[in-house]
């Protein structure tokens, strides 16, 4: 039965966000959808307590932040933030606590669902392609629709509504699942769905780095098989390659990469001018924050394209980048759980990305990283442990005679 609650309480947040609820009529639906599972992971707590670890220290000091982060935000009036700091702070702190005393049988819980969820996705955007409809589009009256500026070709975009951010998403999968504990097989035949996936969302982005930051995650899963499993790897890895770029060079899946040749639409060059971005704000809004602070910024240097700078004005030098280090140190800890190839890889697809696009600043990504994290981390049972302890106590036998 608690299996069973487990997996209603993770189906809600990880399906049911809140793109898709502006799309059925339901305006931020996360808010609903996340309490069960905040509910059954106050549950966990009370019953199984709180580990003692280095991810415990680094969630304490998040929580702390977020309350400082609350205060000042409190304090200058700018009471709309309490829902996001909520989301971003507060509730990933008690769900991070609560999953770090996951059982085995919850961590697959989890896997099987997220599992669900990206082939779910990706028969979406597959099917977008093909249509070239995007299903759950909400068009944003002041910034226009996408399809003004890249009307020369189609872009999925799956349940988040922007090519970039479910490129994002795609990417941050990939990397957790290839240093998962799942079959060599099984992670070659997702990897391959995630780069056609990522053609169909046509980001270059998402396309270069996911292929930059795969290559070492290759290199780690293959570097101890066999000779014959590396052949059939290799064999089948230059029939992939050769199908993606025949299928770019004459189709418009991944146009992206060559339609415009060195210009990208100026999408560069908006990031670059999002760097001066200083010039043309006030102290208050540089110190504080604001939630408007797109508005003004579109009348001088445009759009900004960038997490880290959105993240600093929407909550302010003051609280926004200790929140931001906070979250990072959160991160850092996590992530040891992985090889230091995994770490890096991970990492990289996560915040190398966030300099290309402003949902960072934003809580769902936040919360998709902790899902992805505890249904892919690697991690020892207790048989693990004993087993250890026994071969280390063997040893040690050896050792004295």
């Amino acid at each position: 039965m608690k299996n069973f609650l487990f997996l209603i309480c993770v189906i809600l947040p990880i399906f049911f966000n809140n793109n898709l609820g502006v799309v059925i009529g339901i305006e931020q639906m996360m808010t609903v959808t996340i309490v069960p599972l905040v509910i059954y992971c106050v549950y966990i707590l009370s019953t199984k307590g709180v580990k003692n670890n280095k991810v415990k220290k680094a969630v304490y000091f998040l929580f702390f932040i977020s309350l400082f982060a609350c205060l000042i935000k409190v304090i200058i009036g700018q009471t709309e933030f309490l829902r996001d700091l909520m989301y971003m702070g507060f509730l990933p702190c008690i769900i991070i606590l609560a999953f770090e005393n996951l059982t085995a049988q919850m961590r697959k819980i989890l896997r099987f669902v997220l599992l669900a969820f990206f082939l779910i996705l990706a028969v979406v955007i597959f099917l977008e392609w093909i249509m070239k409809v995007n299903f759950f589009y909400i068009e944003n009256d002041f910034y226009g629709s996408t399809e003004d500026f890249e009307g020369w070709a189609f872009r999925s975009q799956g349940f988040f509504n922007h090519p970039i951010y479910t490129s994002m998403v795609v990417s941050l999968f990939m990397m957790m699942m290839l240093f998962s504990q799942l079959k060599l097989s099984l992670k070659m035949f997702l990897s391959g769905i995630v780069f056609f996936m990522l053609l169909c969302i046509n980001t270059r982005t998402g396309i270069g780095l996911s292929f930059l930051l795969f290559l070492p995650s290759l290199y780690y899963n293959i570097r101890n098989v066999n000779a014959s499993t590396k052949k059939w790897i290799a064999a089948t890895g230059i029939l992939l390659c050769g199908g993606i770029i025949y299928v770019v060079l004459t189709t418009e899946l991944g146009g992206r990469l060559l339609g415009y040749g060195t210009d990208d639409g100026g999408n560069t060059q908006q990031r670059i001018a999002s760097l001066d971005f200083r010039r043309f704000i006030s102290d208050d809004l540089f110190l504080f924050g604001n939630s408007d602070y797109q508005v003004g910024l579109f009348q001088t240097i445009g759009w900004i394209e960038n997490s880290y700078i959105a993240f600093l004005l929407k909550y302010g030098v003051i609280a926004g980048l200790p929140l931001l280090l906070s979250l990072l140190t959160v991160h850092i800890y996590q992530l040891k759980r992985f090889p230091l190839v995994g770490q890096i890889c991970i990492f990289s697809s996560f915040y190398l990305f966030a300099a290309t696009t402003t949902h960072l600043a934003a809580p769902n990504i936040w919360l998709y990283f902790i899902f992805l994290y505890y249904a892919f981390a690697p991690y020892r049972t207790n048989r693990d442990r004993l087993y250890r302890k026994y071969v280390q106590s063997l040893y040690l036998k050896k050792e004295k005679r």
